[in-house]
This record gives C-alpha cells, sequence and structure tokens, in this order.
C-alpha cells in the first residue's frame, strides 16, 4: 500500500489551483471520478461540505439511483459505528450537509455505508510525530480552532467570541483527560507537556500554548484573530502558513485511509460510492488509481460526465 510519506509529498506538489468552484458541484461535478475494473467500480464524488446546496444533493441523489451501489463510503472516521453515523441525520434537514443526507439515502435503501476517513488515534497522531517538537502545540491548535468554529456556528446564546474561545479550550482538553476523550490515547504526552506550566491554571496553561502555536506556525496574531480570520485547517498550499506542510502530513493521514478503505471496500462489492471534499480525490486520484491497478490489473479511469454517457 502507498506510504503517508509518498502522500504527503504528492500532496505538496499537486497543483490545486483548478479545485472545482461551487458551481461546478451544482452543474458539471468536474473532479468525480470513476475508477472501472473487471469485477468492481468506483464512484468516487467530489463533495460539498456547505449545507443548502440543493442542486449538489439531486446530484448525490440521482447518481446514487444510476449507479446502485453495494456500500457507500463517507468522509467521516472509519471508527464510527452506524449508530453514531445515523445519529448525525436527528438533526434539523437544513444544517444536513452531503453526509447526512446520504446516511439518510443508504439508510432507507438498505444499502451498507460507514466511514472511510482516519480514525481516531490517526487524528492526533501526526501531530506527535511532526519533526518539530512543538508539533503536540500545532494539533492543540489545530483541533481549539475546529470546536471554536463549530461552537460558533452552533451555538444559540449569542456568546461573545471570547467565551466561545474558553468553551473550546474547554472541550479540547476533554479529548485528553476523560476516559471517553476522543484523543485519550495521547493523555502521557498532553501532560508532560501541561507540566511544563504548573504554575498556570488548565484555561491559562492552554491559551498560552496555543497563542505559542499561532505565533510560531501562523501569524504573529492573537488567537482569536487567527480563528475569525480562517482556512488555518486547510493543508499547504492552500494554507500558506508554516503549519500549511504540518496540516498536510496530518491530512496524508486521511487520504491515506480513504484509499485503503476504498480499495478494501471494492474487493468485497461490485459498486462502491465514496463521498469526500474535492480536495481529497484532487490529491489522491493518481496514488488511488495505482493501487487499485496493483490489486485488480487494468483499470479504466474516467470523469462523470463520461461515464453517465456510457
Amino acid at each position: 500500500m502507498v506510504s503517508i510519506k509518498e502522500i504527503y509529498e504528492h500532496n505538496l506538489k499537486t497543483d490545486k489551483s483548478k479545485v472545482q468552484k461551487g458551481t461546478d458541484y451544482d452543474v458539471a461535478n468536474t473532479e468525480t471520478t470513476i475508477f472501472k475494473t473487471k469485477s468492481s467500480t468506483l464512484i468516487f464524488v467530489a463533495g460539498s461540505h456547505g449545507t443548502g446546496r440543493r442542486n449538489f444533493i439531486r446530484f448525490l441523489q440521482s447518481s446514487f439511483r444510476k449507479t446502485k451501489p453495494d456500500i457507500v463510503l463517507l468522509e467521516r472516521r472509519k471508527d464510527l459505528s452506524k449508530d453514531e453515523l445515523l445519529k448525525m441525520t436527528r438533526q434539523p434537514k437544513t444544517k444536513w450537509t452531503e453526509v447526512e443526507w446520504l446516511i439518510d439515502l443508504a439508510n432507507k435503501n438498505n444499502v451498507e455505508f460507514k466511514g472511510m476517513d482516519a480514525g481516531n488515534e490517526e487524528l492526533f497522531k501526526p501531530f506527535i510525530e511532526w519533526k518539530d517538537k512543538d508539533g503536540i502545540k500545532a494539533g492543540l491548535l489545530r483541533w481549539a480552532l475546529n470546536e471554536y468554529s463549530h461552537i460558533k456556528r452552533t451555538n444559540i446564546c449569542s456568546l461573545s467570541n471570547d467565551d466561545i474561545y474558553d468553551l473550546a479550550i474547554a472541550e479540547v482538553v476533554k479529548y485528553f483527560t476523560m476516559p471517553t476523550g476522543r484523543f485519550r490515547m495521547f493523555n502521557k504526552e498532553f501532560m508532560k507537556l501541561r507540566n511544563r506550566y504548573q504554575d498556570l491554571g488548565m484555561n491559562d496553561f492552554m491559551r498560552k500554548v496555543l497563542q505559542e502555536a499561532v505565533n510560531k506556525y501562523t501569524d504573529k496574531k492573537p488567537f482569536l484573530v487567527v480563528a475569525e480570520y480562517g482556512n488555518i485547517e486547510a493543508p499547504y498550499p492552500w494554507n500558506q502558513y508554516v503549519i500549511g506542510k504540518l496540516i498536510a502530513w496530518w491530512d496524508a493521514y486521511r487520504n491515506k485511509s480513504m484509499i485503503d478503505e476504498c480499495v478494501k471496500a471494492m474487493k468485497k462489492n461490485c459498486i462502491v460510492y465514496a463521498v469526500a471534499g474535492a480536495g481529497h480525490i484532487i490529491v489522491i486520484r493518481d496514488l488511488l488509481e495505482n493501487e487499485i491497478r496493483k490489486e485488480f490489473g487494468q483499470v479504466k479511469v474516467m470523469r462523470w460526465s463520461g461515464f453517465a454517457k456510457a
């Protein structure tokens, strides 16, 4: 199987300037790619994570009906259970992204569905492995930004940005310190960092290391300025900050998981329908083709427009 290092290096040199625009999702779906072998077919849809994209959702529904998949692979953690995925559809439909629509569609049609993204351990391990001793701080920054963005989108109390920051910090700390925390396997690494700042309370400690990470890996601006700016979580070259290459290393774990899960599903199913953000297929298209060829021999690769006409 392709290595993390190969995916990382491929990511850094991939031209991402032609990432499809919003209208392309709705009209041409230019990046959606089909991999067809003698025994199985993979439809890898270039997704759009926004809500309310009616034309794109209609494309998903029509392409699902056309291809009649045996399994649907989602851009969600592969260690999530079916029940955990189904819970996502309990929120109002106005908040559904393509993931919730596909879970609902697959479930109603008795089609298997599962996550293909990296599991929890793989979602923090890259920061620990990074060649820089402060990689863990960059990891804390990445997930604090993620929590900040989530709370800001969903809070109903018109909280101040500073209050949202405090809540985001509390959530990230729980990742490492609670028995069910998603990154509890890295509790020792977290506490080793924590012990370097024993004179500070937990909130002040987190604010300090997060600001140190901002200063080192992005701009020397306050955390909240960086959080409001956005795009810090994107990999190089979309994110031109120093942290961009670290995020690209982290993203390589995710892309490897997607490649591996797609190939694994193709071995067991005739029609595999996978959906992830457009940036993923742009990076992994050639690598995925190579891995499929290794397993199945000859593979025909085409875009959706050609496949739909066939």
